[in-house]
C-alpha cells in the first residue's frame, strides 16, 4: 500500500467510528425520551390487567372494575371462559383458540 491509501483508509475508518458516535447518541436519546413516557404513563405502579377469583360476589367484581376504570381511562372489558388452569402466558390471549 501507498501512503495516499493509507490515508483514506484511515480517513474512513474515523468516518465510521464518528457516525456510530452519533447513532449511539442518538438512540441514548430516544430511550430517554422513550423512559419517560414510560414512567409517566405507569407511575403508579397500577396494574394494567386484573383477574378475579371464583369465590367474589358479582359486587365486589362490578366495585374492582369500576375502580380499574377511573384509573384506566382506556379500559375495556374482555369475559372469556377458562377449561382449565389459568396461566400468566395464555391470559392475554384474547382469539379464544387452544394453543
Amino acid at each position: 500500500m501507498n501512503g495516499w491509501e493509507d490515508i483514506v483508509l484511515i480517513v474512513l475508518t474515523l468516518g465510521a467510528f464518528a457516525f456510530g458516535y452519533f447513532l449511539v447518541i442518538q438512540l441514548g436519546k430516544y430511550l430517554d425520551r422513550s423512559r419517560i413516557i414510560y414512567e409517566r404513563e405507569y407511575k403508579g405502579g397500577e396494574p394494567s390487567e386484573i383477574m378475579f377469583a371464583e369465590t367474589m360476589s358479582e359486587e365486589e367484581i362490578a366495585r374492582e372494575v369500576g375502580k380499574f376504570r377511573a384509573k384506566h381511562k382506556k379500559a375495556r372489558v374482555v369475559l372469556r371462559e377458562v377449561s382449565g388452569p389459568e396461566t400468566r402466558e395464555d391470559a392475554g390471549d384474547t382469539s379464544g383458540k387452544k394453543k
